[in-house]
């Protein structure tokens, strides 16, 4: 029995495989710690997907945040303005009166924004966020409301970058593990291919060999 035909079509089928699936790893015997290897880079390259998703979701809750500390400005600019405009002993009691009633709106406006702004039916801003108590504190709070979610944005941005370069790496290092290295596989193929031919030629030859002194020793 040619047993070492036998093994040399069994490493040729394998590397057929191999360019067929892209893979240099495709069962445990083929490289048992290249396997393990591999397994344990994806187990990371998915926490690091999942971080990334973690990271962009929060970032679409600050931004949306950020948003509503906008609105709040703006109506906080407005209550300023009602407040020097109150100011003026021009105005009539009932001029004033209108003043307030805006003034109350917009003051309502800054509550209602900050506990209404939702994100994935959460809220968004925490409750007492932003002190209206008084024109100096609201304006106050709210800028520092903006700065501090402007901050936490960056620093979701920065974790975010540092996520996918290290998931791309990690796949880097997971493809060098399992992948195919297709010309260096294309060249060990079409090598074993023609040992194989050349065997197979032997193989024939020393069959026809037998046959013939088989032959001569029955004439």
């Amino acid at each position: 029995m040619n047993t070492f035909g036998i093994n040399n079509q069994s490493q040729t089928a394998k590397l057929y495989e191999k360019l067929a699936a892209g893979k240099r790893i495709n069962r445990a015997a083929d490289d048992p710690a290249g396997l393990a290897k591999a397994q344990k880079e994806e187990a990371q390259i998915r926490q690091q997907e999942a971080l990334e998703r973690n990271y962009a979701m929060s970032q679409a809750k600050s931004l949306i945040a950020d948003s509503a500390y906008s609105g709040m400005a703006d109506y906080s600019a407005d209550i300023t303005a009602n407040e020097v405009m109150a100011a003026n002993d021009l105005y009539t009691d009932s001029d004033l009166a209108a003043i307030n009633l805006e003034t109350e709106s917009y003051t309502e406006g800054i509550r209602d924004l900050e506990s209404d702004t939702l994100y994935n039916t959460m809220q968004a801003i925490p409750t007492g966020t932003v002190d209206v108590s008084s024109a100096e504190s609201r304006q106050s709070s709210i800028n520092t409301a903006r700065s501090i979610n402007g901050a936490y944005y960056n620093m979701l941005s920065h974790s975010r970058t540092l996520s996918s370069v290290m998931s791309l790496n990690t796949t880097a290092s997971k493809s060098r593990t399992e992948d195919t290295e297709m010309g260096e596989t294309v060249s060990k193929l079409k090598k074993e291919t023609a040992l194989e031919r050349y065997r197979e030629e032997l193989q024939r030859k020393r069959q026809a060999d037998e046959a013939r002194r088989s032959g001569m020793l029955f004439q």
